[in-house]
């Protein structure tokens, strides 16, 4: 697992304070949805087919795609601004800390199955579906929550890279795109 990206809510709402002090205000409506693309490890399958799904479904929207390249003054400014998010589980939902109450967050993780037959992981595997759970972490809805944003989780089938591949080192999580939008298009309208 990753490091844990839960602290109370006051640190949270606290830090939102003063790291969107400074940024310019975002035009009325937000209109960014902002996809991040992750690469090596929990890359969607479907990145370049979301995001033209996502350009017919919300024609009225930008589309932005985050790299997390450039600076971090961007990074604050491109999430302060977005209307949703969406992403594959990972650090770059941390950005969301930049987001204004009330943001669409939409993680995509991976399902247990995509573990169930892996040799080190076959036994927790099985607890948790005894457990009725998932091995995935769900500190981003925590963090969301805090926050105030709408948040939404859509489970892919993760991709192993071989067999020696140990928790969630996923080379790609598929995901079906018509999901994808229609629990955006519930997210943005609830």
């Amino acid at each position: 697992m990753g490091v844990s990206t839960f602290f109370p809510a006051e640190v949270m709402t606290q830090a939102h304070r003063e790291f969107v002090a400074t940024l310019t205000p975002p035009p009325a409506p937000l209109l960014d949805i902002v996809v991040i693309k992750r690469t090596l490890r929990r890359e969607l399958a479907q990145h370049d087919e979301l995001l033209l799904a996502l350009a017919e479904a919300f024609p009225g929207h930008r589309v932005r795609v985050f790299t997390a390249e450039g600076h971090v003054r961007e990074h604050a400014q491109l999430f302060y601004n977005a209307a949703a998010v969406i992403a594959p589980h990972g650090a770059g939902l941390r950005n969301i800390i930049f987001s204004r109450p009330g943001t669409a967050v939409l993680e995509i993780g991976y399902s247990c199955s995509a573990v169930a037959d892996h040799p080190l992981e076959l036994q927790a595997s099985k607890l948790n579906a005894l457990l009725g759970g998932c091995w995935f972490e769900t500190s981003y809805h925590s963090m969301a929550t805090a926050l105030g944003h709408r948040y939404g989780l859509l489970l892919g089938l993760g991709v192993m890279f071989d067999q020696m591949s140990v928790g969630n080192n996923f080379a790609q999580i598929s995901v079906s795109v018509e999901e994808v939008v229609t629990l955006l298009q519930q997210l943005l309208h609830s």
